[in-house]
């Protein structure tokens, strides 16, 4: 019987194509495995209400942090309104006090200077009746001469008006007090180390709260007291104009005095109020409430942290921010247990080399009766000595044992240390030792340029008196090298 058999082509296309999805189908999964696995940045948290100094978990978080790889140390509990945190041994020196009192800042005597003694309008306003709630203050003509009635009316208004526009800023006085209070009772919760001993830590809400009372009372009071204007600049002009009846009847004139007294103090007392919400006021009100606002999680989180191949030391201060806080500075140093694997740098040292130079002098003399002249060999030094500056880099000798030993290559440039200063390349590999700052002991190959003797002349014997006789010549020597490296 006679099967069929398939054609080894297309057994060959088959195989290929799902070789093919089966790569695309594995590298597919691998990416979605590395991106539904990847994790944020690793947070190491240091809880200083931790009686155990640092959690054994956060130890275990901290010491499995590869090469490379991101953290962020995160410090709880740590009043950053009264303490500057900094990591990395960057100490920053703040000179800077914290606010002092915003109580400073309000003349709570102020208001009742201008409305309360015995001699200023407080017992005046008193008297004033309110008018009802219908009753109008201008009704008539403020241009025209008016009957002793209809001024008597008027100025029963104006005495009602008054009489409202004094409760109203006694009032704003009041809630003045208060915005300036509450603000200050939010930054005495702020000024302690622990959490809610002056009562709890406000929210957000409740500072954002207080800065829109502030400017909600002092909008008030810029309307009370353009209202004042406003009645106090017509109440002169009626009276200017009905200055013969008002002076001729003994009641008119005495409301009259009784109103201009007590209008001025209302302006002097709305001024007073106004100057206390001043813009100065309020940038010195404002930024207390920003600093609160920016502290209010007691907590402190650094920025991204790279953990390295070498020893990683982070060295945390707590500094007061304020030293008339009489608060303690606090320091610590965390160390991720690993060694340094290899290491970049840029070195210096001196390198010794044989010195492929030799000094000449020329000689004549007689031979066979006719003047030749030769080369003579003067002494010179059997060693070139320079200094060098070389780029490293070194791998670690033994990484189970903690040694400060690497085995490492550089290249860089020589300086010959001659009567001239001659350039050169060298390139080498060696030995390091060291664990921050490290030595070099290192051999190699130097190209030199040197001067020699050019071929156009012999040592011996030449008929004519050399001249220019010294050119360039480049030779690739060995060399040993001692240099180091310092860490900053």
């Amino acid at each position: 019987m006679i099967h069929n058999q398939p054609h080894p082509m297309k057994t060959f296309k088959f195989i290929n194509h799902f070789l093919t999805l089966v790569f695309c189908s594995y590298s597919f999964g691998q990416q979605q495995s590395v991106v539904g696995n990847t994790d944020k940045i690793v947070e190491i948290i240091i809880d200083l209400n931790d009686q155990k100094g640092i959690d054994p978990l956060q130890i275990e978080k901290y010491n499995a942090l590869k090469s490379g790889e991101f953290f962020r140390i995160r410090i709880d509990n740590v009043n950053t309104f009264l303490f500057d945190v900094s990591i990395l041994n960057e100490d920053i020196d703040t000179a800077a006090e914290l606010p002092a009192s915003l109580l400073d800042l309000v003349d709570f005597g102020g208001i009742k200077t201008s409305l309360g003694n015995s001699n200023s309008i407080s017992s005046v306003v008193k008297k004033f009746v309110a008018n009802a709630p219908t009753a109008t203050v201008q009704y008539f003509d403020i241009d025209k001469v008016q009957s002793d009635e209809s001024l008597t009316t008027y100025f029963s208004g104006l005495k009602s008006s008054a009489k409202s526009k004094f409760n109203e800023l006694t009032m704003l006085s009041a809630e003045v007090d208060a915005v300036f209070e509450q603000a200050e009772s939010f930054q005495n919760t702020m000024s302690t180390v622990d959490r809610n001993v002056f009562g709890a830590v406000p929210t957000k809400v409740d500072i954002m709260g207080v800065i829109n009372s502030f400017d909600q009372t002092k909008k008030s009071i810029v309307e009370t007291k353009e209202l004042l204007l406003e009645e106090d600049s017509e109440f002169l002009q009626v009276l200017e104009i009905n200055k013969v009846s008002v002076s001729k009847n003994k009641d008119l004139k005495a409301s009259a005095a009784e109103i201009k007294k007590v209008y001025e103090a209302l302006r002097k007392a709305s001024d007073n109020l106004i100057a206390q919400l001043s813009a100065e006021n309020y940038g010195k009100f404002s930024s207390v409430l920003i600093a609160v606002l920016n502290n209010l999680d007691f907590r402190y989180t650094s920025l991204p942290i790279q953990r390295f191949s070498d020893v990683n030391e982070l060295i945390i201060h707590l500094k007061p921010r304020d030293k008339n806080t009489k608060l303690s500075a606090y320091s610590t140093l965390l160390r991720i247990p690993d060694i340094e694997k290899s290491f970049w740098g840029v070195s210096t040292g001196f390198y010794a080399t044989g010195n492929p130079e030799n000094n000449y002098s020329v000689v004549e003399r007689v031979e066979n009766g006719q003047t030749v002249y030769d080369f003579l060999e003067e002494e010179t030094a059997s060693f070139e000595l320079g200094i060098n500056t070389m780029i490293r880099y070194g791998q670690r000798i033994g990484k189970v044992l903690d040694s400060p030993m690497f085995w490492h290559f550089g290249f860089g440039a020589g300086l010959s240390i001659d009567e001239k200063f001659k350039p050169r390349l060298m390139a080498g590999t060696g030995l390091a030792f060291g664990r921050k700052n490290k030595i070099f002991v290192d051999v190699g190959v130097i190209h030199m340029y040197y001067n020699t003797i050019s071929k156009a002349y012999t040592k011996r014997a030449n008929s004519v008196l050399p001249e220019n006789f010294i050119v360039n010549a480049t030779k690739i020597n060995g060399y040993v090298s001692l240099g180091y490296l310092i860490s900053f």
